[in-house]
């Protein structure tokens, strides 16, 4: 039996090195302890290996489509091909419980990073940069267990490094959200602020601190707070909407633009930590994804034409199947979701898609690592440099319109402004006029649309106390005990402190 308790070993570390331009390479670190971990450059790597956690060796957690299948597979803005393995709450399924182990594994990592930097002496004193990996380190733990909390409610809560078993109960969720609190205020006041000549939104920054606290306390709904946090990150005056074609921002060239204010990494010339997401979204007839998912066809249909993000979504398409196969032309027929070619009804030796296919994570979008040979992405298919954005400054200002209609029961000007900015990039009239329900309502939508197969429309729903209502207009069960996914079962069967879940069938 494979075990999943929470565990992690001091010695053999599985760490990471990345230089300031991007180049990766793994390293493994034997004996890697307070002993002989002595120098800037180790503490760094020990950081690195955090963030390797989240990808799970590029299929897992924010990996291959993990998270975002967990919280926008059962909702009303993703539909699956056959069975959804997570209808019905059988969550004997792998989608859960590698959200459960990725994200301890990186609380793990971290508690043992900052054991290790904060008991060790591996600077010449307290500088910028030891302050800095502590502030990475505790961002990290933090998003790990708000990612925890959001799926599965109280979990255990570990801050030290374990060296072997260890069978933990779980916290009230309340202490949880205390720690994460107390976590992002050290990383809001260690980590260094995005600049221009240092894009790094794959590694955490003041601006990323921010953005997460302030999501933390719309979850929380400690709106002031929310809205304090967010003209604290506007006041960094880094972060904008990216101002070309909408599609555009999705390309691998894209990577670095400022839009994006925490992002996981992804490297496509290591197939074990390349982010392989780029399989989970699209068909194998559309660029050789291996997708059970599509973007549900009312939702397509609902979307206006004039609409520059509904270029992002194809309801047919030229496809290159293999060198055997010539292009085909293929078309989605709506009712039956089966594809057909000249008329005649057909289903794909691979990839039928259960609704129109969204391009945010497609093969077609790596203009980098597959430029310019409509073939190439079959040499590298499941490889690219597409990272996996965790937080973009379209989100923040659309939670900013929300939390003020919460704050003014009401929507201000300034409100407006925010949830109209996304609105005029994607080539839309603004809104005006609306009172405290219509535009929440209309801020609901819009992030429905703009955030679509990001991972955010769960805590969206439950966040605005529709969840219930939406899972029933689905014919989904609709007890708010749904809001949280059962314990994986593996958890119940090693750990006798383990309680379930009331989703624990």
């Amino acid at each position: 039996m494979k075990k999943t308790i929470i565990k992690i070993l001091t010695a053999f570390i599985a760490v990471l090195m990345v230089s300031c331009h991007g180049d990766l390479k793994e390293e493994l670190k034997s004996s890697l302890s307070k002993e002989n971990l002595t120098t800037p450059t180790d503490a760094d790597n020990l950081v690195l290996g955090i963030y390797q956690s989240f990808i799970q060796g590029g299929w897992d957690y924010y990996a291959y489509g993990r998270i975002a299948q967990l919280n926008d597979g059962i909702t009303d803005i993703m539909s699956w091909k056959g069975k959804n393995p997570i209808d019905d709450w059988e969550w004997g399924n792998d989608v859960a419980e590698t959200i459960w182990t990725g994200a301890f594994e990186a609380i793990n990592r971290a508690n043992t990073a900052l054991d290790i930097m904060t008991t060790q002496v591996v600077f010449d004193g307290i500088s910028e940069d030891s302050l800095k990996l502590v502030g990475e380190a505790k961002f990290l733990r933090a998003l790990a267990y708000y990612d925890l909390t959001l799926a599965f409610g109280d979990v255990p809560l570990l801050l030290k490094p374990t060296t072997g078993e260890l069978y933990p109960e779980r916290a009230p969720i309340e202490d949880v959200y205390t720690q994460i609190k107390s976590d992002l205020k050290d990383a809001r006041n260690y980590l260094p602020v995005l600049t221009a000549d240092n894009l790094t939104v794959g590694r955490a920054t003041k601006g990323a601190a921010l953005a997460l606290s302030a999501k933390l306390a719309a979850r929380l709904h400690e709106y002031e707070d929310a809205l304090d946090y967010i003209e604290d990150l506007e006041a960094l005056n880094v972060y904008d909407l990216y101002d070309g074609e909408y599609k555009d921002l999705w390309l691998e060239s894209r990577n670095a633009d400022n839009e994006f204010i925490f992002c996981i990494t992804s490297y496509a010339d290591n197939y074990e930590i390349s982010n392989h997401h780029i399989k989970a979204f699209t068909p194998w007839s559309y660029d050789a994804g291996w997708t059970n998912v599509g973007y549900p066809w009312d939702n397509f249909l609902a979307i206006p034409d004039n609409d520059k993000r509904k270029e992002l979504f194809h309801s047919h398409w030229t496809y290159y199947s293999n060198p055997n196969y010539g292009f085909q032309s293929l078309e989605l027929y709506y009712t039956t979701y089966e594809l057909y070619i000249d008329g005649v009804y057909h289903t794909p030796w691979w990839g039928n898609v259960p609704g129109v296919v969204c391009s945010k994570f497609s093969s077609y979008n790596r203009d980098v690592t597959a430029f310019g040979d409509p073939t190439a992405k079959y040499g590298t298919y499941a490889s690219s440099s597409l990272n996996q954005p965790v937080l973009r400054y379209a989100d923040i200002l659309l939670l900013k319109a929300e939390v003020i209609n919460e704050i003014n029961n009401g929507p201000t000007s300034v409100a407006f402004d925010a949830i109209n900015d996304v609105r005029l990039r994607a080539n839309l009239t603004q809104l005006s006029g609306l009172g405290y329900d219509e535009f929440k309502q209309a801020v609901l939508d819009e992030r429905a649309l703009e955030l679509c197969f990001e991972g955010h429309r769960k805590e969206d729903l439950i966040r605005n106390g529709v969840f219930e209502e939406v899972m029933g207009a689905m014919d989904k069960p609709t007890d708010e005990k749904y809001r949280l996914f059962p314990i994986p079962n593996q958890e119940l069967v090693i750990n006798p402190n383990m309680t379930p879940n009331e989703t624990n069938n």
